[in-house]
């Protein structure tokens, strides 16, 4: 905390949990948390999902990094920038902000992708929360 109280965050300003997706765990996957019990403002939490989506997608070879992209990543988590954001979301859309999506259907499938994949890591996410609760 001595590191980042300089720049004005304290105890009561951060919270973090972890959650081991590693293989090789059927019913309860092994967490931890510090203040995992506290709710907060959800207001930039998406910026999650979108950086999830991204290092998916990475890893499977459907994306490719390059220095925009990466620096727009960083913004992004780091700097909470919309802008960013954006950028980020169009990048591992396949699409640009702005103009009408001239075929409706590729962005349904790319839509229908990414809520898929959306919701499988929240389902299991949630899973397993509840399952640390319950012990």
């Amino acid at each position: 905390m001595e590191e980042f109280g300089k720049s004005g965050l304290t105890e009561e300003g951060i919270s973090i949990a972890v959650i081991d997706l590693s293989p090789g765990f059927a019913a309860a996957l092994p967490s931890g948390a510090y203040r995992g019990d506290q709710s907060y403002y959800p207001c930039s939490v998406v910026k999650l999902c979108y950086l999830s989506f991204y290092e998916s997608q990475k890893e499977a070879g459907r994306l490719s990094d390059n220095p925009e992209l990466v620096r727009a990543v960083k913004d992004m988590i780091t700097l909470s920038s919309n802008d960013a954001t954006g950028f980020v979301v169009d990048s591992i859309t396949g699409t640009t902000s702005g103009p009408e999506i001239a075929d409706a259907a590729e962005w349904a499938n790319l839509d229908d992708l990414g809520r898929f994949y959306l919701t499988e890591s929240a389902l299991s996410v949630i899973r397993q929360a509840r399952s640390v609760r319950s012990t």
